[in-house]
């Protein structure tokens, strides 16, 4: 065997994917969630769903089988709410993130949507359907450009924006985004999909969206929190108060609740965790000649 052009690259090389193993023996975390895609299932996604799997009658059955299926939704809905901030009534249970972007945005029949440039497929595709859809560019560092957002907002039904990418890891000032929406009178809506767990979810919205299995819950439940009117884009029954229907998927929705509620409670002990390990792996990846950490800058910070 020949031996490799750039030597000095190749060892680098391996030595970055040296750092990446001995951090996931390390850290009990899959390699995958520390690069900032689906985390595996954790104990406390896992075990709650066990008692409702036993229960083979859907949550809208009025006797007793499905009632104790309804009063495990409602429990559930219950710790959703309360981990984000609302009330119960506002979250509509889905399938995952996507459907419960798509539902954010088709289900507010906008005219015209705001969204970036660098948003998840779940967003981009729905908002390639409204009749009007306007993408704010991003700087190199992956920073939003919130001047051109505000050039954007006038006359605009909906704005829909992530917490932070699923590529970069880089965070969006939602607070800063809110503002300009309630001055422009434009709804906002979230995508935390991808933020979740890892930074405070306390940033004002009107809508938001979560998937289970990015907080080590069950994969097949999402959650939409609602503060203003939704109409179903998938009808049929009156599930999720008119707003979803279809029989709900009750043990990944008590799985969700349960991982939404332990993913709250640890953020801040995980954030820390996660930094120091995400630091540690990136100072790896500098040493390969000619390499980039793309979306780390000052001005744009970025989820552990």
């Amino acid at each position: 065997m020949s031996n490799p052009p750039y030597p000095a690259q190749s060892a680098a090389i391996q030595s970055f994917f040296d750092a990446l193993a001995r951090l996931n023996r390390q850290s009990e975390i899959p390699a995958q969630e520390i690069i900032s895609k689906s985390g595996g299932l954790s104990p406390f996604g896992l075990d709650p769903p066990w008692a409702a799997i036993k229960l083979q009658s859907g949550p809208s059955s009025v006797h007793k089988p499905g009632q104790d299926a309804r009063s495990l939704v409602d429990a559930a809905r219950e710790r959703c709410a309360a981990a984000l901030g609302c009330a119960p009534r506002e979250v509509i249970f889905t399938s995952g993130g996507t459907e419960a972007d798509a539902l954010a945005i088709l289900g507010t029949r906008p005219r015209k949507v705001v969204t970036t440039a660098v948003e998840h497929p779940a967003v981009l595709g729905p908002c390639a359907t409204v009749p009007e859809c306007v993408r704010v560019p991003v700087s190199g560092s992956g920073e939003l450009d919130l001047d051109a957002l505000r050039r954007a907002l006038p006359g605009a039904s909906l704005c829909s924006v992530m917490a932070a990418n699923n590529e970069t890891g880089v965070i969006f000032p939602i607070a800063r985004i809110a503002a300009l929406c309630r001055e422009a009178g434009v709804p906002l809506h979230v995508d935390a999909v991808q933020a979740a767990g890892k930074v405070p979810l306390d940033f004002p919205w009107d809508l938001v969206s979560l998937s289970a299995h990015k907080i080590s819950g069950p994969k097949g439940a999402g959650l939409l929190a609602a503060r203003k009117r939704i109409s179903a884009v998938q009808t049929g029954g009156h599930q999720e108060r008119g707003r979803r229907a279809g029989t709900e998927n009750v043990a990944a929705i008590v799985g969700m609740g349960a991982a939404l509620e332990r993913a709250v409670a640890q953020q801040p002990e995980l954030e820390v965790r996660l930094r120091a390990l995400r630091d540690r792996l990136e100072a790896a990846a500098r040493e390969i000649p000619g390499a980039r950490i793309a979306g780390r800058s000052s001005l744009a910070p970025a989820i552990p």
